[in-house]
């Protein structure tokens, strides 16, 4: 401590700003889909990289599509139906952007805050004969928010507030509680040998 003051090494933030990317895939479905059932989605960000004035990131758009499939189609009991398979397809997206972040540098850490869908449009397309499609155009608006910062030495004025460590005592009192004590005449009792009489 000098001068009434502390100095510490702290993060402090830079900037933060935000960017999004328009991502387009087409996936292959194996077999193909009678019907998409269900679309689950998930983003991870592999790479945060602060340069000058702006973070580059690369990620991946994670996606487990659940489909039905058709096997079979018939007309029983006045009922059309379709029979097949459920199946699912998991599928990795990857994509890029950079988002302008003033003040950053290198060597500077990068964070991200926040990493969402914004928007998605998912269509079966190349469609078969037997009424089946063996793609799903994806189109994904992913929206990314990220900050720098950088380490700095900072002075503050404070008082040391840390608490004391716990200490236990040297001595403690021993508490006799009535009727749990063992009677002085009986404290140098032997215990019973197997075949003792009482």
């Amino acid at each position: 401590m000098k001068d009434n003051g502390y100095v510490i090494q702290t993060p402090v933030v830079v900037n933060a700003n935000t960017a999004q990317v328009l991502v387009v895939s087409e996936i292959p479905l194996t077999p193909p889909a009678f019907k998409i059932d269900h679309i689950d989605k998930l983003i991870e960000v592999d790479d945060c990289v602060a340069a000058c004035d702006k973070v580059i990131i690369n990620g991946r758009l994670i996606k487990n599509i659940t489909y039905k499939t058709a096997k079979e189609w018939d007309h029983k009991g006045g009922l059309n139906r379709v029979c097949g398979d459920v199946r699912h397809c998991t599928v990795e997206i990857p994509f890029h952007l950079f988002i302008d972040v003033p003040g950053s540098r290198d060597g500077d850490d990068c964070e991200i805050e926040d990493a969402i869908v914004a928007g998605e449009f998912d269509k079966l397309v190349d469609r078969n004969r037997d009424g089946t499609f063996s793609k799903l155009l994806e189109k994904s608006v992913i929206k990314v928010r990220a900050k720098v910062v950088r380490r700095r030495w900072l002075k503050v004025n404070a008082q040391d507030v840390t608490p004391r460590r716990l200490r236990c005592p040297e001595t403690s009192g021993v508490v006799t509680v009535p009727g749990l004590d063992i009677p002085t005449q009986d404290k140098g009792d032997k215990p019973f040998a197997p075949g003792d009489e009482w």
